[in-house]
């Protein structure tokens, strides 16, 4: 749909989610609707030879005026990872405002970057489009599975929980290639959407701290405390998860509260991109399960576009979702509910949150129990993970 729009497309994402297959679909199915394929320039900005150039300020615009002259004109310019090129932004707003026949697409994968340069030089004239690890549904589509008996579709929710949804690992068949590519994939957001960018004090504290936050996933994390153990101060504990929530690495959940002052100074709940990141990085898959679920959640609540909250007062709730400030439902995630100790933990805390904020039901998830029934004047639906991931 955007493609027929004047405005410049921006795909925005974590490295290996699909952004240049993507942008090579785009360009495949612009020669088959009849665009000549030398009017396509397509420049990978993470190539050695042009990225030697990219604190050149007239480096890329040159180059797009001179193939734009050599073959006597151009339909669509495509640039992959532009956050390694500072002035891509002021290429493509005087491309845009001057040759207004020029279809722009950009692809990049830090969000920091890109945004600022996007609101400051392209200000109504972009369109960005997040992309994320596959989600459920896409992983069956992609394994030819669509349609999965129970059993079945339970069985593939395990090994989606384990690998995760980058393109490339659940095409792989190899158990032990999936884990090495994996660790690739997560020294290669750090590397070179952290580390190589910035101005890094600490290359060990950054290195430990992201280790922390992948093996404390849904748990509480204070700044302070995280700062305590590694020996740096809070602000940098701060600045260094910035960066890794601008690489598309982790997401921070904060407490709901009506006060944005007190937002920021309670603690906070760390999630990662891809299930598969940090199993292979800092989890034991078979130990962590409830987490690797509470994940996966979270992700796939961010994917459908709400805005995330966790709930604490006397008991805890995992999920607030909030619709213009206001909270519209709340999640719990757990295993089992088998034992009864857990069963009473978890809806303790969802029926606290039902009734602090009004609402009329929450949502229990589970691996396979499913269920409605009435506690305390609420309602509480209990759903199998694999069912709602899907609907």
């Amino acid at each position: 749909m955007y493609l027929s729009l004047r405005e410049v497309l921006v795909l925005l994402g974590a490295r290996r989610t699909g952004k240049s297959t993507l942008l090579y679909q785009i360009i495949a199915d612009m020669i088959q609707k009849t665009v000549q394929p030398k009017s396509i320039l397509y420049l990978n900005l993470d190539e050695p030879i042009l990225n030697a150039h990219a604190q050149e300020p007239g480096f890329l615009m040159d180059i797009i005026e001179r193939y734009r002259i050599e073959h006597h004109g151009l339909s669509c310019v495509c640039m992959d990872e532009v956050q390694l090129c500072p002035h891509w932004a002021s290429t493509v707003k005087i491309i845009y405002d001057t040759i207004p026949d020029i279809k722009l697409i950009a692809t990049g994968s830090t969000s920091q970057v890109i945004e600022h340069e996007m609101s400051l030089r392209l200000s109504g004239r972009y369109l960005p489009v997040r992309i994320y690890p596959l989600n459920f549904s896409e992983f069956l589509t992609f394994i030819g599975k669509e349609n999965p008996s129970t059993v079945e579709k339970n069985v593939l929710m395990m090994q989606f929980l384990r690998y995760g949804g980058f393109p490339r690992i659940v095409l792989e068949e190899n158990e032990k290639v999936k884990d090495v590519l994996l660790r690739q994939y997560y020294e290669t957001i750090y590397l070179k959407d952290i580390l190589i960018p910035r101005t890094i004090r600490s290359t060990q504290g950054l290195i430990s701290l992201l280790y922390i936050c992948l093996s404390q996933v849904g748990n509480l994390v204070s700044f302070h405390r995280l700062a305590g153990s590694l020996k740096i101060s809070a602000d940098t504990v701060k600045e260094y998860i910035g960066y890794a929530e601008d690489a598309y690495l982790l997401h921070l959940i904060r407490k709901f509260d009506y006060s944005a002052q007190n937002q920021q100074s309670h603690a906070k709940k760390v999630y990662c991109a891809d299930t598969g990141l940090m199993n292979a990085v800092a989890y034991a898959f078979s130990d962590n399960i409830e987490h690797i679920m509470e994940n996966l959640v979270c992700t796939t609540l961010i994917q459908r576009g709400n805005t995330l909250w966790y709930h604490k007062d006397r008991y805890e709730c995992d999920f607030v979702v909030t619709q213009n400030g206001e909270p519209i439902q709340v999640i719990q995630v757990c295993a089992s509910l088998q034992k009864d100790e857990t069963r009473k933990r978890e809806i303790r805390g969802l029926i606290e949150a039902i009734k602090k904020y009004n609402l009329s039901e929450g949502i229990i998830i589970t691996l396979e129990e499913e269920g409605i029934e009435m506690v305390s004047g609420v309602q509480i639906r209990y759903v199998c993970l694999a069912d709602w991931v899907l609907h």
